[in-house]
């Protein structure tokens, strides 16, 4: 998992980086009564909220670009772990281990400023606009099945989660000593696209591997609250596929210095 994650912050550096150097030679200079000031159009930040509410392993930088004096456009993209099941909720009889745990995120958006409620220039104020976000997650359970202390049996549970949102999102961002932003991406509907896979490797009868994985679903549901919508009262076909689509929703807080 230590791999993963330092292969996707090097993905993560291959991306943003050119966009910092060239970013580097766009300042403009604005004229004011008394002097010149640097108008700074470009942030970097990083993305800690999933490391928050989750408890898990992140690395999710993002960057932004003023466009004009209302405009921005913004791209995250980083690594994330899937959270871990919560002991709670697992049967004392079945044991879950993760043997693999990884992923990313994708998020764009497009911002626009209400200059009539702002005080200050562009990125300090309020905003609002659409975004696109994509997580996707590959994740792998040796499960062991006990009777009377005993192993009675064994398998692999290999799933791969995918979301893919399109919403509206408004947030507010504070330009601190004009160098550092703190933003609060407040509320953030979305519709998603939901898509779950999954197979079992081991010595199972299928109707023994259907039941495994309805159960592996239950304790998806309970363990994370915010996949009911999109997965109570729903069944993994034989395949062992499922999509649903419902009502997502995003915030974060972000973490950024201007240049």
């Amino acid at each position: 998992m230590k791999k993963n994650l330092i292969k996707s912050i090097l993905l993560t550096g291959s991306f943003i980086l050119p966009l910092l150097v060239a970013a580097q030679k766009d300042t403009t200079l604005v004229k004011s009564e008394e002097n010149y000031e640097r108008v700074r159009k470009n942030t970097i930040r990083w993305n800690p909220t999933p490391n928050l509410v989750f408890n898990t392993t992140t690395a999710i930088f993002g960057y932004e670009r003023v466009l004009n004096e209302r405009q921005s456009f913004s791209l995250n993209i980083g690594y994330m772990e899937f959270p871990k099941l919560l002991p709670g909720f697992i049967d004392s009889l079945v044991n879950y281990n993760y043997t693999r745990n990884s992923g990313f995120n994708l998020a764009v958006d497009y911002r626009f400023y209400l200059q009539e409620r702002n005080k200050f220039p562009i990125p300090d104020g309020f905003y609002i606009g659409p975004y696109m976000s994509f997580y996707n997650f590959n994740v792998e359970n040796d499960v062991s099945i006990f009777k009377d202390g005993l192993v009675t049996n064994s398998f692999t549970i290999e799933s791969r989660l995918g979301f893919y949102g399109i919403g509206f999102q408004a947030g507010y961002q504070f330009v601190i000593k004009e160098r550092f932003a703190l933003d609060l991406l407040l509320f953030g509907p979305s519709i998603v696209n939901y898509r779950f896979r999954a197979k079992i490797i081991g010595d199972l009868s299928a109707d023994e591997e259907n039941e495994q994985l309805q159960q592996y679903l239950d304790i998806l549901i309970n363990s994370f609250p915010w996949l009911e919508p999109f997965l109570e009262g729903t069944e993994i076909d034989t395949s062992g596929r499922l999509k649903h689509s419902g009502v997502g929703f995003r915030y974060a807080i972000m973490i950024g210095y201007r240049f």
